[in-house]
């Protein structure tokens, strides 16, 4: 065999060689994309507002359950929907702000809520005051006075003052 036919046998032998091994590739590359989609799901928008739904839902309640009392909590949240929650999501995070009823809930997920149904790793509850009771707070911090409420009684100390001592030095 001189150089010429090796060279043209050689060139045969890899394209023939190359379709072969695009074909298995081609093959290959589509078995990993059926799986992809088999195990990683894309969920409609439907789905990610049912998850979501779900997922607040249940983030309130986790928060909530320490704070009512078992009868008044069975009532109150067992029909929360997205129609009955106000809710903004701290951009860049998975974490929520959560308004229901006069609660006030924030709650951090460790993955997208909207994708996976899942209780947040974090959450922390407050109750509402209302609006008045805010506004008179705030105004009180602006004026440097200390908060008086409605009701103590005036025998002059606060609850967190430690008791009067007599003049021994030694407490009753």
């Amino acid at each position: 065999m001189n150089i010429k036919q090796l060279s043209v046998a050689a060139l045969v032998l890899l394209l023939v060689t190359g379709v072969y091994a695009d074909k298995e590739l081609k093959v290959m590359k589509e078995f990993n994309q059926v799986q992809d989609y088999t195990l990683n799901p894309v969920p409609s928008n439907e789905q990610r507002k049912k998850n979501l739904e779900h997922n607040l839902a249940s983030a309130i309640k986790h928060a909530l359950v320490k704070e009512m009392e078992p009868k008044k909590f069975s009532e109150q949240t067992k029909d929360i929907t997205l129609a009955k929650l106000q809710f903004n999501r701290k951009p860049g995070t998975y974490s929520y702000y959560v308004k229901f009823d006069k609660y006030i809930v924030f709650c951090k997920f460790a993955a997208n809520p909207e994708l996976n149904k899942q209780l947040p790793i974090l959450e922390t509850a407050y109750t509402n005051p209302g609006e008045e009771e805010l506004k008179r707070a705030e105004k009180a911090r602006k004026e440097g006075k200390d908060i008086v409420f409605e009701g103590t009684d005036d025998a002059g100390g606060s609850s967190d003052s430690a008791p009067a001592s007599d003049a021994s030095g030694s407490n009753p």
